[in-house]
């Protein structure tokens, strides 16, 4: 019986969990060997082979594979990092789902007492989670669009890399998420396979070159702004042949030691993933989900702002013309903020033209030049806390300003280095506001000097309409 039941596409709206923040790292492993996949091959009896031709067999046989069923368990284990918290932490999650090559997919994961579903169409990604299997069924599914050609049907995590992110150092999204992009060849996590070494008459293991991978450069450039080098991870698989020389069971290790100087920050990770594969070839339909249960608001934390009540939420008055609601999160609940650390329960709220950044991100997606169009439209995002609790204090160097009937202070920054133009910081009876946005000054000012309780009905709330 699988750990994970296979839930039924539909359920009524009801809160969502968060968007979890990495996928475990089997899809990648998964999509180590399913690159450019059409038809199934035919079965034929095994006979003794070398080890490079059970791994040639193997790629063949994946290759050219239309559909499998995998059940999978993954276990992390990252000592250290995060700052030097010192803190040794583990984690273990069960998968299961079925796959339609070459990019369609559905997956289901428990991790602890959460569990996660997700579905991979040709141009749309769903997800939710609960903290039950009953809370799953209830959740509204999340929306995404993604790349089409050349998408990774295996969630939002690529190659060993994805183990990075666990193993003590910073999750790079921009490096690591790739439910947004997906530009990857994934040819080359199968080139990236060398070195078979025969195990047992079944299993070979090979080693992975993760630096020959595309995302690797990506994700060293992510984090040279922040002066850290992403350690290398050192990666083995070992692949066990059926009895028709399919794909049965593919086990990944994952290990990183931080190099001397970033140890505080990357620590140390061993990350193993075992699955097993089952059913290849036969009939596997992906359906989308009903609209009726896709979010229409995938940026609105509605129920954890319903329950949020540390201090008064705020809104500007007015807002610039088109600008709308487009994110609402808790970013730290009263539960799991600590004042005496300076922890503040903190809520964000973020308004901006959603249409002039979709026209923006189709400009991008049609330009050859995309680092050429700059950030895009800026937009106006809140902060705010306890105006009881100390969260550090107004920038260094910020100066007076006068905001309507309250007093404040504002700090500009270096636009080119990625800060903001303007930071303003004002405390409205218990509420201490901080805006931060590129807009205009009179604009950011005037968003600051007038305030309104906030009140998710009244609010001009971004729609995310469903995929056709």
């Amino acid at each position: 019986m699988s750990v994970v039941e296979v839930v039924e596409l539909e359920g009524a709206p009801a809160p969502r969990g968060d968007r979890w923040a990495r996928r475990a790292v089997l899809f990648a492993t998964i999509a180590l060997f399913a690159a450019s996949v059409a038809g199934l091959v035919t079965l034929a009896p095994k006979g003794k082979k070398t080890p490079a031709q059970q791994l040639a067999k193997l790629q063949a046989f994946v290759n050219a594979a239309k559909s499998v069923h995998y059940v999978a368990e993954s276990t992390t284990q990252t000592k250290g990092g995060h700052g030097d918290l010192g803190s040794s932490f583990s984690n273990k999650s069960k998968q299961e789902g079925d796959i339609a090559f070459p990019n369609q997919s559905h997956s289901l994961e428990q991790d602890g007492t959460n569990f996660s579903e997700v579905i991979t169409l040709d141009k749309a990604f769903y997800e939710r989670s609960g903290e039950s299997q009953a809370e799953l069924r209830q959740a509204q599914w999340i929306y995404s669009p993604h790349g089409g050609e050349g998408w990774s049907a295996y969630g939002p995590a690529t190659g060993a890399l994805s183990s990075v992110s666990m193993g003590g150092g910073p999750i790079m999204s921009g490096a690591l998420s790739l439910d947004q992009a997906g530009a990857h060849d994934l040819a080359d996590m199968l080139r990236a396979a060398s070195t078979p070494k025969q195990v047992s008459s079944d299993v070979i293991e090979v080693s992975i070159d993760i630096k020959r991978l595309p995302i690797f450069s990506a994700l060293q450039e992510a984090t040279s702004a922040a002066d850290a080098k992403i350690p290398t991870p050192t990666v083995t698989a070992q692949l066990t042949s059926g009895p028709h020389d399919e794909l049965e069971r593919l086990m990944f290790v994952t290990k990183m030691e931080a190099p001397d100087g970033a140890k505080d920050i990357f620590g140390s990770m061993t990350s193993t993933d075992d699955i097993h594969f089952t059913k290849w070839g036969e009939p596997v339909t992906i359906a989308k989900p009903s609209a009726d249960t896709v979010d229409p608001t995938p940026g609105i934390d509605e129920k954890g702002l319903a329950e949020f009540h540390a201090m008064p939420l705020l809104a500007p008055r007015k807002l610039p013309a088109g600008f709308e609601l487009t994110d609402a999160q808790v970013v730290t609940s009263e539960s799991d903020a600590s004042v005496d650390d300076g922890n503040c329960p903190e809520v964000s709220f973020d308004w901006a033209d959603a249409k002039a950044e979709a026209a923006f991100e189709k400009q991008l997606a049609g330009s050859a030049n995309p680092d050429n169009l700059g950030d895009g439209p800026a937009g106006l995002e809140f902060s705010l806390t306890p105006a009881s609790c100390d969260n550090g204090g107004p920038n260094d160097g910020a100066k007076a300003i006068k905001l309507g009937k309250y007093s404040g202070t504002i700090s500009h920054g270096n636009v080119d280095d990625g800060d903001y133009a303007n930071t303003i910081e004002v405390i409205v009876g218990a509420t201490r506001v901080e805006v931060d946005s590129d807009l205009p000054l009179a604009t950011v000012v005037a968003a600051a000097s007038d305030f309104i309780p906030f009140d998710l009905a009244t609010q001009p709330v971004h729609h995310v309409p469903p995929p056709q």
